[in-house]
This record gives structure tokens, C-alpha cells and sequence, in this order.
């Protein structure tokens, strides 16, 4: 119910004003919005709002253990095996790579500061090539000589591109 919800992010949003007055942590949210729920007696949406939270920050810890994302990978886990569409996970090099790539995304996880890997595994940012990142400064972007594809275009498969005349199109 529409009436319900609002009553109940009304409470949330004056609780947070009357407990705070700069900044606030989402952490310390959540427990409002617990709580809120607890007492106005939807106890099934707060059981559910309490597991969901649960299960995403074991989801966040998960992804910083190597150990369980080599499990993923040998059980092939198809978020990992089929993360690449281009490349075959049965061939012997890919799983290879996939094992490299899933421990490195372990570690870059946890060298990165929390924010930014939350944010990166909540899908709010996308750190690019994190596979790699750890170990190297250089990128799959980097491998591209964008000098020579901008002046003279490339060619994909049987299509020849030709150079951007516009930074729109280049970009």
C-alpha cells in the first residue's frame, strides 16, 4: 500500500533529521528503516528488507575472497564462465585467463578504497578492466592505437570504418 510506504519514509526522513545533523551513515539508515518497519508492524517487509541487506553485504564480502571466486569458476558459475561473450570458456588459454581475471578482480577489490568497490559491485560505477588493474597499469583499452584508427579508421570483420569527423562520433 502507497499510503503505508509513505507514512513510513516520512518517519524514516524526520527520525534522520532528529538524530542528525550532518552527515549520516547508510548504515545508520538501514537501522532506522529497520526499525520503523519492526514498529509500524510490517514485520514479513522487515524480515524481507533485513535478509536482502544481509545477503548483499555477504554478496560484497564474497567477491573480496579468492577462494570463493575460484569456486565459481570451477563449478562454472555462469556469471563468470559467460562474463565474455566473445571468448569460448571451455578452451583451455580462457580458463586460464578466467582464473587470473577472477583473482585479480578479488584482490583489486580490496586494495580499491570501500567506497569505490561497493559502488562498483552495487553497479552504481563500472571500474573497467579490474581483472587486470592490480597488477598492471595497462588496460585491454590500451592495446588499441587510437592515433591510427582515428586518421585512418579500422576495419572489423568484413566492415571498413572509416575515421570519425566528429568528436561525437569519436568519443
Amino acid at each position: 500500500d502507497m499510503s503505508v510506504l509513505s507514512e513510513l519514509t516520512d518517519r524514516v526522513v524526520s527520525e534522520i533529521f532528529t538524530r542528525f545533523s550532518e552527515n549520516v551513515k547508510i548504515y545508520e539508515i538501514q537501522s532506522i528503516v529497520e526499525q520503523e518497519l519492526l514498529e509500524s508492524g510490517e514485520t514479513q517487509l522487515a524480515e524481507e528488507y533485513i535478509s536482502y541487506r544481509a545477503n548483499r553485504d555477504l554478496a560484497r564480502t564474497k567477491a573480496t575472497d579468492i577462494n570463493f571466486t575460484i569456486e565459481k569458476l570451477i563449478n562454472r558459475d555462469q556469471t563468470v564462465v559467460n562474463e565474455n561473450a566473445n571468448i569460448d570458456s571451455n578452451v583451455f588459454n580462457t580458463q586460464r585467463d578466467l582464473t587470473a581475471g577472477a583473482v585479480s578482480k578479488a584482490i583489486g577489490l580490496k586494495l580499491l578504497p570501500p567506497h569505490v568497490a561497493n559502488a562498483h559491485q552495487k553497479g552504481d560505477i563500472h571500474y573497467h578492466d579490474l581483472d587486470y588493474s592490480p597488477f598492471t597499469t595497462m588496460a585491454n583499452c590500451c592495446l588499441i592505437d587510437f592515433k591510427n584508427m582515428f586518421e585512418n579508421g579500422f576495419k572489423l570483420g568484413n566492415a571498413q570504418v572509416d575515421s570519425p569527423k566528429s568528436i561525437q562520433t569519436a568519443t
